[in-house]
């Protein structure tokens, strides 16, 4: 079965300072989630769901000790799934989301907040839908202000079809609920939001939607971070199956680039869209298409601390090398792409799901790539192994 495994390496020459694979649950499933960082950098948090169970710890960044875990169980106990976990901006609470059995075969939102320094359970709430239908919250995100927790997902309306996105805002200190917003595609079939952002007075939230005149169609909203009250509303991609599956915002909280796959020619490729945070107006939006013409996915985002470059990150499929990380970085202001990168083990698949940007002191830059490695032990693949596996690339930009 799986385990939590959690690994710190050193920015500069990629030696493991400490790891640490943790079977939580006695020989049960352990299936990390939820990732986040104290704002001093010395405490990292780590959420998931270990033998049906949500379970958040806390390390030492250091050292790995273990500072304090947290193991919560719905109310049914039965299956329970953390799906994602954030840092408030003081550092002083942790929160996570996702969704509990609270009856028989009935999931509900369920978001709880930890004292980040001793991990005490301060609050636990649950959203269910109008129609007790199946709620499972995906992505969470706390207000710069940290007096606002705002949680996105798959929910369920009245007469909407199989799903519709469910939003939900809570007063950050004790959990009381302050509004909730459902989104139903033209179909009435499935939509479901998986990303969110807040940014200053607007909550950003990307997903797909099941509309009648496309299949499944890549969507963007803005509400307002006070009543939940639409802004605005954007769609993306063709034709086909469209999905978003990471954004993150500018600095100046003026841009948020939004990454997933689109259908292409042949198959699935990246896709990378900038819009403008008032009003949703589209800057710019690109495409790649791996050498194998097949699928490829690009499945995280990370912005410069200047502000001048978006670095998308994800899976595409070569054509002598089988799937592959590929790494692109994107001027954030034309969407013009500025340079990219490829790791490949044996000649196996590879895919990357997560990329970091940070700054040295002196201005100068460093881009880690994460995923999934394929080594190969013969020629045909039969014989394999999957690892872990994090990339660097310093001063890219130059």
């Amino acid at each position: 079965m799986s385990d939590f495994l959690t690994a710190a390496y050193d920015p500069e020459t990629g030696d493991v300072i400490w790891e640490e694979q943790w079977d939580a649950s006695d020989g049960g499933s352990d299936e990390p989630a939820g990732f986040g960082m104290s704002p001093d950098g010395e405490t990292l948090y780590v959420g998931g769901t270990s033998g049906g169970d949500y379970l958040t710890v806390a390390y030492d960044g250091a050292t790995g000790e273990r500072r304090w875990t947290a193991r919560l169980d719905g109310p049914a106990q039965a299956g329970d799934s953390l799906n994602d976990l954030v840092v408030s901006p003081d550092g002083s609470t942790v929160y996570v989301t996702g969704y509990q059995t609270t009856g028989e075969a009935q999931l509900d939102y369920a978001t709880v907040a930890y004292d980040a320094a001793t991990g005490a359970e301060r609050w636990v709430s649950r959203y269910d839908d109008p129609v007790n239908g199946t709620d499972d919250a995906r992505s969470i995100a706390v207000s710069e202000d940290g007096a606002t927790v705002v949680i996105t997902g798959q929910s369920a309306g009245d007469g909407t079809g199989l799903t519709d996105w469910g939003t939900v805002a809570y007063d950050a200190t004790n959990g009381a609920q302050k509004w909730d917003v459902l989104r139903n595609g033209s179909d009435g079939h499935v939509d479901i939001a998986d990303n969110i952002a807040i940014v200053g007075d607007s909550v950003i939230v990307a997903g797909v939607v099941s509309n009648t005149d496309r299949q499944v169609d890549w969507e963007t909203v803005a509400y307002d971070l006070a009543t939940g009250e639409e802004r605005w509303a954007t769609g993306y991609g063709e034709a086909g199956t469209d999905v978003p599956q990471a954004l993150a915002v500018s600095p100046d909280g003026g841009t948020v680039v939004v990454v997933g796959n689109v259908e292409g020619g042949a198959d699935m490729d990246y896709a990378s869209v900038a819009y403008n945070v008032a009003d949703g107006a589209q800057l710019w939006a690109t495409r790649y298409d791996g050498t194998a013409h097949g699928l490829d996915v690009a499945y995280d985002v990370a912005l410069t601390a200047d502000g001048t470059h978006a670095v998308v990150t994800g899976e595409s499929r070569d054509a002598e090398s089988a799937w592959d990380y590929v790494t692109i970085a994107y001027d954030l202001v034309t969407g013009e792409q500025v340079w990219s990168a490829n790791y490949d083990a044996t000649g196996a698949s590879d895919g990357a799901n997560g990329v970091a940007v940070d700054q040295r002191a002196d201005g100068t830059r460093r881009v880690f790539v994460t995923g999934a490695s394929t080594t190969a032990f013969d020629a045909v693949g039969l014989d394999s192994n999957i690892d872990a596996a994090t990339v660097a690339y310093f001063d890219p930009f130059d």
